[in-house]
C-alpha cells in the first residue's frame, strides 16, 4: 500500500526556510513537484523536503540579488545607469540578470529605472520650485526631450501640468477660492483644459473632488504602460 503522506519528518532548517520563504512557496512549486519526482517522494518524503528546502533557497538566493539590485538602482538611478553595470555588481552575466530581474519585478531594466527616476521628479515636482529643466537632470535623464516623453508615458500628462493638478488639488481642499480662480493661479489659461487634466489624472472633476465626490471602486484612473 502506498504511503499516502509526503511528508512525514522534517529538519529544522527546512522548516525555516519555508516559513521565511513561504509566500514565494507556489512560484517554486511547480518547477519542482514534477510527476516523476512526486511519485518518488511516496516513497522516500525526506527527498521531497530536501528538493523543497533546495529549490527555496535557491529562490532567496534569486530573491536577495533582485532586492539587492532594486536598493542599488533607487541609490544610483541620478547616475547613469546600464543593465550591464548593476549586473556586474550583483556578480551576475547581463542576459542571465536581464531574465532574472524581469521575472522576479514583472518589469524589464529599462522600466524600472524610469519608474523610478519619475516618482523621484514627481517628488521633486511638489517640493520644489526648481524648473522642469534641472528636475529631469536631477533625477537621471541627460536629455528633458526623453525626460518629458518617459514622464507621460508612465504618469499620464507632462510634468508641469501633473506639478499644476497637485496644487490645485490642495487649493480645492484648503482655499476658499472658486475653481476658476485655482486654475488661474496654478497656471492654466483655460478653465476647459484644466478640467480635462484633472478629471485625466484625478478620476473626478475639480468641483467633485472639493465635495470629496471619489471615483466610484473599481473606475479609478489607471495609467496602463506596456511593457
Amino acid at each position: 500500500m502506498k504511503n499516502t503522506s509526503l511528508i512525514n519528518t522534517t529538519d529544522a532548517g527546512t522548516i525555516k526556510r519555508i516559513a521565511a520563504l513561504g509566500q514565494k512557496l507556489t512560484a517554486i512549486l511547480p518547477f519542482i513537484l514534477t510527476p516523476n519526482l512526486l511519485e518518488h517522494c511516496e516513497r522516500s518524503p525526506n527527498d521531497f523536503v530536501s528538493a523543497v528546502g533546495a529549490g527555496l533557497e535557491r529562490l532567496g538566493e534569486r530573491v536577495e540579488r533582485v532586492s539587492k539590485a532594486t536598493s542599488y538602482i533607487e541609490a544610483h538611478s541620478s547616475k547613469a545607469l546600464s543593465l550591464g553595470q548593476v549586473a556586474k555588481e550583483m556578480g551576475l552575466n547581463d542576459t542571465y540578470f536581464c531574465k532574472l530581474f524581469k521575472k522576479e519585478i514583472g518589469f524589464n531594466f529599462t522600466y524600472f529605472v524610469s519608474r523610478v527616476r519619475i516618482e523621484k521628479a514627481k517628488i521633486l515636482l511638489l517640493s520644489s520650485e526648481s524648473k522642469v529643466s534641472v528636475i529631469s537632470r536631477e533625477v537621471g535623464f541627460t536629455s528633458l526631450t526623453h525626460f518629458n516623453r518617459t514622464f507621460k508615458k508612465l504618469v499620464g500628462t507632462s510634468p508641469t501640468e501633473y506639478r499644476k493638478v497637485e496644487k490645485a488639488k490642495n487649493l480645492l481642499l484648503n482655499a476658499h477660492f472658486g475653481i476658476q480662480a485655482i486654475s488661474e493661479n496654478v497656471g492654466f489659461t483655460s478653465l476647459t483644459h484644466f478640467g480635462q487634466i484633472f478629471k485625466k489624472l484625478v478620476g473626478t472633476s475639480p468641483a467633485e473632488y472639493r465635495r470629496g465626490a471619489l471615483p466610484p471602486v473599481g473606475q479609478e484612473k489607471t495609467q496602463v504602460v506596456p511593457v
